[in-house]
């Protein structure tokens, strides 16, 4: 079984965040590793697998690149799974929004 994740990734920020776009469909993951050869969408899917509680050989990259919008896939996990895993840790760490609107708060987990 594997699940597709969409995820919307902002590199190079002053924090990790996560926050789910309701709108969007997807999740928004703030990190503070710079776009540079791969390094930030490295940092996105292991942060990815430790924030489900997976390895981080079952958490893969369907699509990539460049672009902010990205597409994860994960084995061993259904879609309930994931989102309860992932909500839970939305409610630990910092929010991070996009530009015009979403919330932010304070770091209230470690990362």
């Amino acid at each position: 079984m594997a699940v597709r994740i969409p995820v919307r990734v902002h590199p190079g920020q002053g924090r990790v965040g996560l926050r789910w776009d309701s709108w969007r469909q997807r999740w928004v993951i703030a990190c503070r590793v710079p776009a540079v050869r791969g390094l930030a969408n490295e940092d996105v899917r292991r942060r990815v697998a430790s924030w489900l509680e997976v390895g981080e050989d079952r958490v893969r990259w369907v699509v990539a690149g460049r672009a902010s919008d990205k597409l994860l896939e994960v084995e061993g996990l259904d879609e309930a799974q994931v989102r309860e895993r992932l909500s839970a840790v939305e409610q630990r760490i910092d929010v991070t929004t996009e530009q015009g609107g979403g919330r932010s708060g304070r770091l209230r987990g470690r990362d």
